[in-house]
């Protein structure tokens, strides 16, 4: 009797639905069964505080999610770096970003005390956290490094 092979949930960023593929299976070409959409954009997602709830709790891929507001000058940068690197990690890697101007109460939710913090996500934990000023070459290496 062959076993099954795990699956790996992705979650589509347009209709909240969660399809469980084998991991083999999971690549930027992959889309949304119900919405027909993509389901790796190869940009940093903007999600609602409930989407990324529900993100956090379903997705099977580990989700690198940046804390930020548009008031702070190194958020700005930050944000520019991770959209060059949103191309180069999916999709073995989701990238998000959330505006905390939008949705200050998310901060404290999350512990938010330095802008920008970047936080990764899987199976519903935080693995590992980062805050302050990146440049690229430090978020690649430190993504590949907690993502190892």
């Amino acid at each position: 009797m062959a076993r099954e092979s795990a699956k790996v949930n992705v979650v589509c960023q347009h209709c909240d639905r969660v399809y469980a593929f084998a991991p083999e299976a999971v690549t930027t070409a992959c889309r949304c069964h119900h919405c027909g959409c993509l389901l790796f954009v190869g940009r940093p997602l903007s999600l609602g505080v409930l989407q990324l709830q529900h993100h956090i709790r379903q997705s099977g891929i580990p989700m690198l999610a940046v804390f930020w507001s548009p008031a702070e000058r190194a958020c700005q940068r930050v944000t520019k770096e991770l959209t060059r690197l949103a191309g180069s990690i999916e999709p073995r890697m989701r990238l998000v970003e959330m505006n905390l101007k939008a949705a200050p109460a998310l901060a404290t939710q999350m512990g938010i005390r330095v802008l920008p913090t970047i936080v990764l996500f899987q199976h519903g934990r935080e693995l590992a956290r980062a805050s302050g000023k990146l440049t690229l070459r430090a978020l690649d290496e430190w993504t590949a490094g907690v993502a190892a």
